[in-house]
């Protein structure tokens, strides 16, 4: 998983890219919101340690600015004292954990965890907007129960068409067969 670490004392960063590495993850940190911000576009869907208290701009306020840019990225906060309405703040913002600096491994592999999951969501849903709106018409007909014939003649396209519609559906899903892809789309909403 990319990892992006946002803090501004350089030991702390070293010591959590140092756990971070060994878990298997790939690392990059900032040390100032200001860069980090100016780059978030640009990188990779990971995780995103905030450091919660920064000289210019806090770790909530780096991630208010994060939804303003509707950033995807899921956020762990990271922080040196337990004050727990902060923290409160952060998980109702969104954050998926709450780390008191420095953190154990066992704690920080948990929290990653849980991070993966939120990026896998995350992916799914994002290949969902990859879908064209006929492949997502040949979805939501797949999840009526409608075999490609009656799609076919439904949607006035050949059924040779609808197979290929629905394989772009399997491959951009990236779920083997056309009842996963349902299930999916139904999770999402997509489909009732």
């Amino acid at each position: 998983m990319y990892i992006y670490i946002l803090d501004d004392d350089p030991g702390v960063t070293h010591a959590l890219t140092a756990m971070a590495e060994a878990l298997g993850n790939d690392v990059t940190s900032f040390t100032s919101p200001d860069i980090f911000l100016s780059n978030i576009m640009d990188l990779e869907l990971g995780c995103i340690f905030l450091d919660y208290s920064m000289p210019i701009m806090n770790g909530l306020e780096v991630q208010s600015r994060l939804a303003e840019l509707n950033s995807m990225h899921p956020v762990l906060f990271l922080t040196g004292v337990a004050d727990i309405p902060e923290a409160m703040t952060a998980m109702h913002a969104g954050a998926v954990d709450c780390l008191r600096k420095p953190p154990t491994l066992a704690a920080l592999s948990s929290a990653l965890a849980r991070a993966e999951e939120k990026l896998a969501r995350t992916r799914r849903y994002l290949s969902f907007k990859r879908l064209t709106d006929r492949e997502r018409e040949v979805l939501r007909a797949i999840g009526q129960g409608k075999s490609s014939k009656i799609i076919a003649y439904e949607l006035g396209i050949s059924t040779r068409t609808v197979e290929m519609h629905r394989g772009n559906v399997l491959s951009k899903l990236g779920v083997a067969n056309a009842g996963a892809a349902v299930m999916l789309a139904e999770q999402y909403g997509l489909i009732e």
